[in-house]
């Protein structure tokens, strides 16, 4: 199974998963060809005193889903998810796990030079 990046698109919360969609096939919102690595320059990486020096950059969202709900734009730098440094794709989708799902997430970008914390709230999303 796999999950994709979803926040919530009205203030109540999340809809519940239908248990009728535990045996489909699920892919990301959001995957590993949009979220190329990016080296960061070390003046960014020594101001905001980062542990890596490289992130996900995000080249595409897509409209009307919770992770474009959520902030995230084209162009951020994905630094960290839930806490954990991201540098490469397979980090990322390693931290999407199924416990997380229908909670709220922060997620650290850097966007225009400037560090930026999001709230994301990660979900599963049936394959069309």
């Amino acid at each position: 199974m796999k999950y994709a990046l979803y926040a919530p698109l009205n203030p109540s919360g999340p809809k519940p998963i239908s248990n009728s969609y535990q045996t489909q096939s699920f892919q990301p919102l959001i995957d590993q060809e949009t979220l190329p690595k990016i080296s960061l320059h070390p003046r960014i990486v020594n101001y905001y005193q980062l542990e890596i020096n490289r992130g996900l950059l995000v080249t595409e969202i897509e409209k009307n889903t919770p992770a474009g709900t959520s902030g995230l734009q084209k162009g951020d730098i994905i630094i960290q998810f839930h806490q954990q440094d991201v540098g490469r794709s397979i980090d990322l989708f390693k931290l999407l796990k199924k416990d997380l799902i229908g909670k709220n997430v922060a997620v650290t970008v850097l966007r225009h030079g400037q560090k930026k914390m999001l709230d994301i709230i990660p979900a599963e999303r049936l394959v069309a």
